[in-house]
């Protein structure tokens, strides 16, 4: 119904919509939760759907750091920039998004590079479509492995498996990721997946070794402005986040903005089952 307020030709945009659904709903099937994950999203929103690229008229840049579990040694940290812009303030946009993430004695470095077309769908609102190139690079610090007298462990020579964790798991994966955001200045609503192969972490294991693959990941956002009769925005936000052998998890959040000045939040992230 949508396709009537399309400025470009209608056959052209409906072939371009179908493959982007395509190639974010048709091809979802994953294993185990792989993908950073962060509370602030929706003030980083290019982490999530590639399309959120180019999604204000100038130039945008977000920086984010998250601690987790603090106390416990090895525990996930995440170091996040990104920065997006449209090209000559047009449809077309690029961005990118890098991030190093932490966990234990692994090291990954990602980059994201994204490219989103807009299409106006009605005259307030916008479909966005995006595509992004992601570049991971693995390492692992065996050397902070301890045995179970607290002494580091040292690569053991006659373990196959052990010398393939320590020498394989190392250099870079690439992988591709898309996604569609229908958006206007009073909500967005967003789905994207950001690993679309099922690319091996290691390279010489049996293919049916499942959990050494980057899975697919389904994030699924939305958002809406509300204007009181005070001077307070409200804007509540939710972010459902599903991958295969792991509970079906979600955020919601409620920003509220106080004379364009000062924001303050509270969020609640649901359980997840064992």
């Amino acid at each position: 119904m949508i396709l009537r307020y399309f400025n470009l030709d209608k056959m052209r945009s409906k072939l371009l919509i179908t493959l982007m659904m395509l190639m974010v709903i048709g091809s979802f099937r994953a294993h185990a939760q792989q993908e950073y994950m962060i509370t602030q999203y929706m003030y980083n929103g290019l982490a999530l759907p590639p399309a959120y690229a180019g999604i204000h008229d100038g130039i945008s840049v977000g920086a984010l750091w998250r601690e987790q579990w603090t106390a416990i040694d090895g525990a996930p940290n995440t170091q996040l920039l990104s920065i997006h812009s449209p090209l000559n303030y047009r449809y077309a946009s690029l961005g990118a998004v890098l991030y190093r993430d932490v966990v234990g004695v692994k090291t990954e470095y990602t980059g994201y590079f994204s490219y989103a077309y807009r299409i106006q769908v009605s005259e307030k609102s916008k479909l966005s479509m995006g595509l992004q190139m992601n570049l991971h690079n693995f390492s692992n610090d065996i050397s902070r492995l301890e045995n179970q007298r607290g002494l580091a462990q040292q690569t053991n020579t006659l373990d196959p498996l052990y010398q393939e964790f320590a020498a394989d798991n190392l250099g870079f994966k690439w992988n591709f990721g898309a996604g569609l955001m229908l958006h206007s200045d009073r909500y967005y609503l967003g789905i994207s997946v950001p690993q679309l192969l099922n690319r091996k972490y290691f390279e010489n294991l049996p293919d049916d070794v499942e959990s050494s693959r980057l899975v697919r990941h389904l994030f699924i956002s939305g958002g809406y402005v509300f204007n009181t009769n005070s001077n307070i925005v409200l804007k509540p936000n939710v972010l459902f986040k599903a991958v295969q052998n792991a509970p079906v998890e979600f955020d919601i959040n409620m920003n509220a903005l106080f004379s364009k000045v000062l924001w303050l939040g509270v969020s609640l992230r649901s359980e997840l089952s064992q």
